[in-house]
């Protein structure tokens, strides 16, 4: 599985491949290349689109994420959460946690200074 960081701006999307798999096999792998990947000097949306499963290890990969960006303050969401990824993290909550979109642009103009973002998720006039 391959986690890939693009930043618009001050905000970075993290995403999976189509068809991906967040379990306990691939957990710990994404979890570095996610490290690796991020600055911690920017908001975060995750862009759950392509995963169409999540087990115990892949949420406590997501929620470690969460908790690496927060202690920078910065502030992270999610988007696009299919809807079993979506179930699981309502049944434990972490729809409580993470703040929630429909797809990523929604994510980047809520999380632009300015809304400046067009539906692409490019930076229009600030």
């Amino acid at each position: 599985m391959q986690a890939r960081v693009i930043h618009y701006g001050e905000v970075a999307v993290l995403s999976f491949e189509a068809g991906e798999v967040l379990d306990s096999y691939v957990a710990s792998d994404v979890k570095a290349q996610a490290f690796r990947r991020l600055d911690r000097r920017a908001d975060l949306v995750i862009d759950l689109g392509n995963l169409e499963f999540v087990d115990s290890a892949g949420l406590g990969v997501l929620v470690g994420i969460y908790k690496r960006i927060q202690q920078c303050g910065q502030r992270v969401a999610v988007a696009r959460a299919q809807p079993y990824v979506a179930r699981v993290m309502r049944i434990i909550k972490l729809d409580r946690v993470f703040e929630s979109f429909e797809d990523v642009p929604a994510a980047l103009a809520a999380f632009s200074p300015t809304g400046a973002i067009d539906a692409a998720g490019t930076r229009t006039r600030e």
